[in-house]
């Protein structure tokens, strides 16, 4: 029957405490020639040193095993199992680590060295299957995944723009922190028509946040930086609605400048709705004018026909015959009557 190492462990606890007090009756003798206590080499004390060698040292291997990261985890746990193959969690940790250093072959390894072990045991023997399972299919995934980011990483950093920058997004989906990919859509970005400077330093920033001592994203930011200080002089010295873009170009969240910037903007769109309120005001002052013109001529023409009609040149005409109005009939002509 296979004993596990906190059994063990609990175990050879209980048997240390009982030694110790066997011990505290009266095994340890004082000499009269000396100041240190002398051990009587007894079988008890014998077993107290081996139990304590056998329980404790494992003890502090498996928890640099549990609790370490990296190759030190590793030793330790390479050595834990080397004193204990039976310690499930110990092999189980050994495979993660390796696992999370990309070493998937050696993990599976781990796991399938540890099954012949737990033949008599289902619920160790299923752990370590489930475990392994796991780890084959991320190991397939991320081949895949890799492959494919690999093309991304090409197209981002190699065309530019929009076709760059559709690129380095979709790469970005399958990998947030790929440094790469985040200096190549910085680039895309400032390659577009017209460059979206504010977009490019947030990847920046990004990038560098991730690989601090990197010194070609940092000038690469740098660079950025001086685009968008230009946009910051038009926005100052410029006028109108050029101005205003300049100021949209240049405004960028937390910078020293964006209070300026913001104060600047919103002058610039006070003069703005200024002349638009004015430029309106004008337009339907120009509009209303010839209405009124023709108003004025339709009362003119109302005010002449409205004088009498002895004041036209017709009305001096004097003297005229009577017009007489002639009447005809359709019936026969009588005789003896002159028409």
């Amino acid at each position: 029957m296979v004993i596990g190492h906190s059994v063990a462990r609990q175990t050879g606890t209980i048997m240390i405490t009982r030694i110790i007090n066997r011990l505290m009756k009266g095994i340890l003798q004082r000499t009269d020639n000396s100041s240190y206590l002398n051990f009587t080499l007894s079988h008890d004390k014998l077993l107290l040193v081996f139990l304590v060698l056998f329980v404790f040292a494992p003890t502090t291997l498996f928890a640099a095993c549990v609790g370490a990261v990296g190759e030190n985890a590793v030793n330790s746990c390479r050595q834990e199992l080397g004193t204990n193959p039976y310690n499930l969690e110990a092999r189980l940790a050994l495979a993660t680590t390796l696992d999370k250093l990309g070493r998937k072959a050696e993990a599976i390894k781990v796991l399938n060295q540890g099954m012949p072990l737990f033949q008599d045991d289902a619920v160790s023997k299923s752990t370590l299957e489930e475990k392994r399972w796991v780890i084959q299919q991320q190991r397939g995934k991320r081949s895949t995944s890799n492959a494919a980011v690999r093309v991304k990483i090409i197209k981002c950093t190699k065309l530019k723009g929009k076709t760059a920058l559709k690129a380095c997004d979709e790469g970005l989906l399958r990998q947030p922190e790929n440094t790469d990919l985040l200096v190549g859509r910085g680039k895309a970005l400032l390659d577009l028509a017209p460059p979206k400077v504010i977009d490019a330093i947030y990847s920046y920033k990004k990038a560098l946040s991730i690989a601090p001592s990197n010194q070609d994203i940092k000038r690469k930011l740098e660079y950025a930086e001086n685009i968008r200080q230009i946009s910051v002089s038009a926005c100052m010295k410029k006028s109108g609605k050029a101005a205003l873009s300049a100021c949209n170009r240049a405004l960028l969240k937390g910078a020293i400048d964006e209070a300026s910037i913001q104060a600047r903007r919103g002058k610039l769109l006070a003069a703005i709705n200024s002349d638009k309120k004015a430029s309106v005001a004008k337009r339907l002052k120009t509009n209303n004018k010839p209405v009124k013109q023709a108003n004025s001529q339709i009362i003119t023409v109302k005010q002449n026909s409205s004088r009498p009609l002895s004041s036209s040149p017709s009305s001096q005409i004097t003297n005229a015959p009577p017009v007489v109005a002639r009447t005809f009939s359709n019936a026969p002509l009588l005789s003896g009557i002159t028409y």
